[in-house]
């Protein structure tokens, strides 16, 4: 086993692609395709060329524009290693692994799967000394050309080396590749600059004429008229002074001559078609590359721009997964290299801080409704707020009062919320929970809950059974918005749920 190990990782310590190695840049080895799984991709069969051919079009400002937000918006996410199931060791070693490798510069290069369909990135391992041992880590990972890469039939990524029609395959262990929509019929995956290819050769086309029509058409015509029978020199002359009339403003033109400036009529509609055509093309870009042109089009409103952000967050998202799996892939190379193959792995992954923040609040708002106290060490961790950016009131205590009951004119204690479904004759233990939020709402000067809260209580008290109480609440609550009697219903299911957990515990306490 040692021999083994050995001997595979001498292969993981030598470069693999290199460019003294690779296939010339650029050159298309039709050998190699032959001997190779050919990419599926339409345009690149169209044109006969490799995924290179994207690097063309990548300095058309749209593209570049779309492909620099998009990745940014990758970069800004977050990341982290989540421990799981996984051992104490493992974490660890997958901790050294990930401080050792620069993510940043690895992002933007696995990024780029996004773009060309797939994104190889090599790994150079090397040994490593520290207290627990010995291990096989990556020195760094680097991203390489996809156009140094195919695959075979066994849907295995081989290098293209120079003088090698078939390319070899990579080593085991030695390559990570993120890959976008990537399936057996097409290993290669999905690249979305396919889908603006033409769009942006139609933007450079469409500029260009627009150019050479705004150059003919963009200034008055100046004509010259010359009495019938003028020599040809002479009206060489004319001309010449007449180009000097249309670039320095001045001329020389005969007596009997006459100068008539004439303005391009009739052509609006036609510069306005190529305007039509770069727009139109810039918008196809953005929605390949976007998902939306709402937030780039300035006839947009802002309500269209928001909603088509919306859409390029499940894209980024969409890229941050394809990115994490990758980077896991490295993590479980090391461990099976360095520990073994059974081993549970912990997971990294990248998210959207601002998404984790707005559900965790949703989660704590309707929890501080329930009862539960949050305390401020809570909120310190769970939001990344400092010491003195946060205070928690601390919950008031409940208080007993009397309420008269308004049928019968008799009084009886209330005590928080209390649910008296049981038939037992002693009192249980019963936690205020409704006055608990009586009591923070009432400091949030949210008057008008009150009301909902004290009449919620007279309801849980007197109703015969839970599958009863929300035709109750809902008959009290019937000049209620929908939306505000769905929050009252299930405000009193919870405070009644809690109440009857506390008279449960309180009996078998007793």
């Amino acid at each position: 086993m040692t021999t083994v190990i050995e001997t595979a990782t001498q292969s993981l310590s030598t470069e693999i692609a290199s460019r003294a190695q690779a296939t010339a840049y650029g050159s298309f080895d039709i050998g190699g395709i032959m001997m190779s799984l050919p990419n599926p991709d339409a345009v690149l069969k169209k044109l006969g060329r490799d995924v290179e051919v994207y690097r063309d079009i990548l300095n058309d400002p749209a593209i570049k524009g779309a492909v620099r937000r998009r990745r940014s918006s990758v970069v800004s996410l977050e990341y982290g290693l989540e421990q799981g199931d996984a051992s104490d060791k493992v974490m660890s070693l997958c901790q050294q692994i990930l401080a050792n490798v620069k993510l940043r510069s690895l992002i933007r290069e696995l990024h780029d799967a996004s773009l060309y369909g797939y994104s190889p990135a090599e790994i150079y391992w090397t040994k490593s000394a520290s207290k627990v041992g010995t291990y096989w880590l990556p020195e760094r990972v680097l991203g390489k050309p996809p156009e140094w890469f195919s695959f075979d039939y066994e849907n295995q990524l081989c290098f293209r080396k120079l003088g090698n029609i078939t390319g070899d395959a990579v080593p085991d262990m030695k390559f990570i590749m993120a890959r976008n929509d990537a399936t057996f019929a097409n290993p290669y995956g999905v690249a979305d600059l396919a889908a603006v290819y033409w769009s942006a050769v139609f933007r450079k086309g469409g500029l260009k004429f627009w150019l050479r029509f705004a150059d003919k058409y963009g200034q008055a015509f100046i004509v010259g008229k010359h009495p019938r029978g003028t020599p040809e020199s002479e009206v060489n002359l004319i001309m010449d002074s007449l180009e000097t009339l249309s670039q320095d403003g001045v001329a020389a033109i005969p007596n009997d001559g006459s100068v008539e400036i004439m303005e391009a009529a009739g052509k609006g509609a036609t510069a306005d078609m190529f305007e039509r055509l770069l727009k139109y093309c810039r918008s196809e870009i953005n929605i390949a590359l976007l998902g939306q042109d709402q937030s780039t089009d300035s006839s947009s409103t802002n309500a269209s721009a928001q909603a088509g952000l919306e859409v390029t967050d499940d894209i980024r998202d969409a890229d941050g997964e394809m990115i994490s799996e990758a980077i896991n892939e490295l993590l479980r190379y090391a461990v099976q290299i360095n520990i073994g193959d059974n081993e549970v792995m912990p997971i990294w992954s990248m998210w959207s801080d601002e998404d984790i923040t707005e559900a965790l609040a949703g989660r704590d708002e309707k929890l501080q409704k329930a009862g539960a106290r949050l305390t401020k060490q809570y909120f310190m961790r769970a939001y990344k707020l400092a010491d003195d950016e946060v205070e928690v009131d601390a919950v008031l205590g409940a208080t007993s009062r009397t309420r008269v009951n308004e049928s019968d004119g008799t009084a009886s204690q209330v005590s928080g919320v209390k649910a008296d479904f049981s038939e037992q004759e002693f009192e249980p233990l019963r936690l205020d929970y409704a006055d608990a939020n009586i009591d923070k709402i009432t400091a949030a000067s949210q008057q008008y809950v009150n009301d909902w809260l004290n009449r919620l209580q007279l309801l849980v008290n007197s109703a015969p059974s839970m599958e009863a109480l929300p035709d109750m609440i809902a008959a009290e609550f019937d000049n209620l918005p929908t939306e505000q009697l769905v929050d009252v219903i299930e405000m009193g299911l919870m405070a009644a749920t809690l109440a009857g957990r506390t008279e449960v515990q309180a009996e078998a306490d007793l």
